[in-house]
């Protein structure tokens, strides 16, 4: 894919990059790097360290976690979305796994570029914030909505 299309395509689909401007865009991708993945093919593995930011240019993938030996879904992510940011700003393992549902593109951008950018680029920074905060506030809802689940199944009450 040429640099031009990938840059529209981010400020079309991504709610990271809507607002931040072509050049910080292309600053940030300019020493990323292409992964393709297929079809059930692993990206990441919870609780390894990885040195990553990814922005999904083509297909979907599952964010899941692995539990009593199940892989649970949390997520999926689509062209445009991206994932990596929690390890990295907080210098941890990864906190899910995810797989290719489909045939996928990843843009990869080395970690010290993705901080750096988001250390100067305030507008960056405060999409990241936003996005990261809706992120936060859906997994919210969606355990509170699981816990009452849970209740009503083992006490059956209705809450």
């Amino acid at each position: 894919m040429k640099q031009e299309l990938i840059i529209r395509n981010l400020k079309e689909k991504s709610e990271l990059f809507s607002d931040i401007s072509e050049q910080d865009i292309n600053d940030m991708i300019k020493e990323s790097n292409r992964m393709d993945f297929k079809r059930n093919e692993k990206i990441i593995f919870e609780k390894e360290s990885q040195d990553f930011f990814g922005i999904l240019l083509k297909g979907t993938c599952q964010v899941y976690k692995v539990i009593n030996n199940k892989e649970v879904p949390i997520s999926t992510l689509s062209e445009g979305d991206f994932f990596g940011e929690i390890s990295l700003v907080l210098n941890t393992k990864r906190t899910a796994s995810i797989k290719a549902l489909s045939s996928v593109i990843i843009l990869t951008v080395k970690k010290q570029q993705f901080l750096n950018q988001i250390q100067n680029n305030s507008v960056l920074s405060n999409q990241l914030l936003r996005v990261l905060c809706s992120r936060l506030a859906k997994t919210s809802i969606q355990m509170s909505t699981g816990v009452r689940e849970s209740l009503k199944a083992q006490t059956n009450y209705s809450l």
